[in-house]
């Protein structure tokens, strides 16, 4: 159901664009509305607390190995998109992303304190490490990427 609602208006706005996103890396400035509805559907791997309500779910009913590709892998997807739109965003709203991740980053980890499964804390802990690296990246100064994507790395 997330992933419907927020990648509906992503494929809409790709298909509009007659499949250029694969030779155009957003080099153009486009408005708050537009960068909104993308990043959206980025959010959805990104995990931002209030639109990844599903991490905690996933990591407990999946196997361990499911678990660690799911934290090491698929979360980073989030992360790749995401910067790969944000050389053209308006630096004028920036301040939206950074009240949602350091409200993120300060529930989720009040939330990893009190959680009793390992795996429930590993995906709390997981929330927080990358709304930490949302916190990082939206600076969008070059040594910020840079720490964004060692801290993808790591």
């Amino acid at each position: 159901f997330y992933a419907a609602i927020c990648s509906f208006p992503s494929l809409f706005i790709y298909y509009k664009s007659m499949f250029m996103f694969s030779v155009c890396y957003f080099d153009f400035v486009i408005t708050w509305e537009l960068f909104f509805i993308l990043s959206l559907s980025f959010m959805m791997k990104f995990p931002v607390y209030f639109l990844h309500l599903w991490l905690p779910k996933a990591h407990v009913e999946a196997p361990t190995t499911a678990s660690m590709l799911l934290a090491g892998l698929l979360l980073k997807l989030g992360t790749a998109g995401y910067l790969r739109i944000l050389g053209s965003m308006n630096f004028v709203y920036n301040n939206f992303w950074i009240i949602i991740s350091l409200l993120g980053m300060i529930l989720a980890s009040f939330s990893c304190v009190f959680q009793s499964d390992a795996k429930s804390l590993a995906a709390y802990s997981s929330v927080t490490h990358m709304s930490f690296l949302l916190l990082s990246i939206i600076y969008i100064m070059m040594s910020s990427k840079i720490s964004g994507l060692m801290m993808m790395l790591a």
